[in-house]
C-alpha cells in the first residue's frame, strides 16, 4: 500500500499517543501534531476508507490491525 507522507505522520502519532494513553481522540492528535481538528478528522476519514483506522473514530481513534502492521513496517 501506498502513503503519503501525511498519511504516514499521521499513522505514527496515533502509534505513539496510543502507547502513552489508552484512548486516542482527535483533539490529542491536532494537539500532538500541531495541525487543525478539521485536518485530523478529514485524514482519519481518508485513513478509515484506507482500512487503517477503525471507522469509529468519533469516540477514540484505534488502529486496525493493517494500520498496526503498515505503522511496524516504517
Amino acid at each position: 500500500m501506498k502513503l503519503c507522507a501525511g498519511q504516514i505522520r499521521y499513522l505514527v502519532a496515533i502509534r505513539e499517543l496510543s502507547a502513552n494513553n489508552r484512548e486516542v481522540k482527535s483533539v490529542s492528535i491536532a494537539r500532538h501534531l500541531g495541525v487543525s481538528r478539521p485536518s485530523v478528522s478529514k485524514m482519519l476519514r481518508c485513513l478509515a476508507d484506507s482500512g487503517l483506522v477503525y471507522e469509529d473514530y468519533g469516540t477514540s481513534v484505534i488502529l486496525t490491525p493493517e494500520g498496526n502492521e503498515v505503522v511496524g513496517e516504517l
